[in-house]
């Protein structure tokens, strides 16, 4: 069934139950298209395979990439021609690579293999809640800083992509005290920071390795300096953007930077489309004495956890089935929608998008990660991410806004949610957060296979747009034409210390193992 261009007028109260009863007829449509889905991998269990596999692939001159949980764009991942199984190059997956390798409890380390997940993926049978990292932690009364909205994605995947929660206050980046990396000619790599040089990130190696792609190698082994578990509490407020307690375009008390220096833990969801204009405020903090008369029932904590999708029946799978259905009917007209299009997505977006506010407070891996109840394939979610000075957070969102005033049949808008969240300043040289505190700005796409890509047909407009503010890209969502205004050449200003990588690259990977064409021209080398 396609509304189209369809002009019937339908009685209002009616109007519901018929997008919810076509939601439910065509929510089993859920397509599984896959081009990487035949990618042949390898799976080595040691660090001796490893290395085995990286100097074969020197010396029969081929590229080697490893993925993990895929949360990144799958150009990024994978070798030149693993979308058509090209065998010639080698792909690695490290899921019998999950191993602790040491809890040392005189210091609260904990040394990891690469391939061990957060948490646990969906994706991935061998992955579950017990063998992922943060369980494990926590049962031994361990913790992280600070999380990203899901933990799905394997701890080498996470820290070489710079990926990290909604936080000025912490950031687990700063918990990385040892990376070990196999370099492109099969040398093992021990980086740490380096007490003899007062931690001068303009030196040493680590500082390139932390955020770094798999361009450098293959991280075997991270460790994290732990600090002692704790809980969160917090609450989500949804409002119209007109009365929200967090002004966007304000410099003041009440703006978004502000905001975000004030909350612990905190990720707004803008939905700018015209007739819906709402925000939903989520903010938390850890728990401190007082909070036990709203958290504990008989002495004990009783979580109370975040939904971010409401229930239907007791499940929250139901609305996310009816949210594909309808998303993957309806988001992919061809803008600019029809008046009567347009209708139809405020209305069902007011059905999920009410007015209050919601409380929670759960355990740090389960409640910081808001996102995790979320399916990805009954919400694939592709996004371009953003990353500013968060001294500009008023200019960009003020930007924002004019740029959707003038928007016509959701061109500009598209019809899913604008993610706005903090970033703590990173040491790590080609982190979007490298020297300063940020704000991140992730423009949403629906996901749907067989449609126009959305760096072609929706991101560059915000690209353009916000070009003047100095942005970075998150290295594992989709990055700008290399040879735009905003490609290369704008990228290199952004990163003070991007000749330096570049130079350190090159000495750990002198033939190229790691490199494919996809960075080739998204780092300026020749391809």
């Amino acid at each position: 069934m396609s509304f189209g261009n369809n002009s019937v007028e339908i009685p209002a109260r009616l109007h519901h139950s018929l997008l919810l009863a076509t939601a439910l007829i065509l929510s089993a449509c859920v397509s599984s298209d896959d081009e990487y889905a035949l990618v042949r991998y390898e799976h080595p269990e040691t660090e001796e395979q490893i290395v085995a596999l990286v100097k074969e692939a020197r010396a029969r001159r081929v590229q080697l990439r490893v993925r993990g949980s895929r949360h990144s764009v799958q150009e990024a991942i994978f070798t030149d021609g693993a979308a058509a199984t090209e065998t010639t190059h080698i792909n690695v997956q490290l899921d019998r690579y999950t191993n602790i390798v040491e809890w040392d409890d005189e210091k609260n380390q904990v040394t990891v293999q690469s391939g061990c997940h957060l948490g646990r993926d969906p994706n991935n049978p061998l992955s579950t809640d017990k063998n992922g990292l943060l369980v494990q932690m926590h049962e031994r009364g361990w913790a992280l800083p600070d999380l990203g909205g899901i933990t799905h994605q394997t701890v080498g995947g996470f820290v070489s992509t710079g990926s990290g929660g909604g936080s000025i206050m912490y950031d687990i980046a700063d918990s990385i005290v040892r990376i070990r990396i196999v370099d492109g000619c099969g040398n093992v790599h021990d980086l740490a920071p380096n007490p003899a040089d007062n931690n001068d990130e303009s030196t040493n190696p680590f500082y390139a390795a932390g955020v770094s792609m798999g361009l450098l190698g293959v991280v075997s082994t991270v460790t994290f300096q732990c600090i002692p578990k704790f809980n969160i509490i917090g609450s989500q407020i949804t409002a119209k953007v007109a009365d929200s307690p967090v002004n966007l375009g304000s410099s003041g008390d009440q703006g978004l930077e502000a905001h975000l220096r004030r909350i612990p833990y905190s990720r707004l969801l803008w939905w700018p489309q015209k007739g819906v204009e709402r925000v939903q405020i989520w903010g938390a903090r850890r728990t401190r004495p007082g909070d036990e008369s709203v958290t504990h029932k008989d002495g004990k904590f009783r979580p109370n956890p975040f939904k971010i999708i409401p229930e239907i029946l007791g499940s929250n799978k139901i609305p996310q089935r009816i949210i594909h259905a309808f998303f993957n009917n309806l988001h992919y007209e061809k803008a600019p929608l029809s008046d009567f299009q347009e209708k139809i997505i405020r209305d069902f977006l007011g059905l999920f998008l009410r007015n209050g506010e919601e409380k929670f407070w759960d355990s740090w891996y389960r409640g910081i990660p808001m996102d995790d109840k979320v399916d990805d394939h009954l919400m694939p979610t592709e996004f371009t991410e953003l990353f500013f000075d968060i001294g500009r957070s008023a200019e960009v969102m003020s930007a924002l806004q004019d740029f959707y005033r003038g928007d016509e049949g959701m061109l500009r808008t598209g019809t899913y949610a604008v993610e706005v969240y903090a970033g703590k300043k990173s040491k790590f040289w080609l982190s979007p957060k490298y020297g300063r505190d940020s704000v991140r700005v992730d423009f949403f796409w629906f996901k749907k296979s067989k449609v126009e890509r959305p760096d072609f047909r929706f991101y560059p407009q915000f690209w353009e747009l916000l070009a003047n503010f100095g942005f970075r890209f998150h290295w594992g969502k989709y990055l700008s034409d290399p040879a735009s205004t905003t490609g290369v050449t704008y990228r290199k200003h952004q990163y003070p210390m991007w000749e330096k990588f570049l130079s350190v690259r090159a000495e750990m990977d002198p033939d190229g193992v790691f490199l494919s064409n996809y960075w080739k021209t998204h780092l300026g080398l020749n391809p």
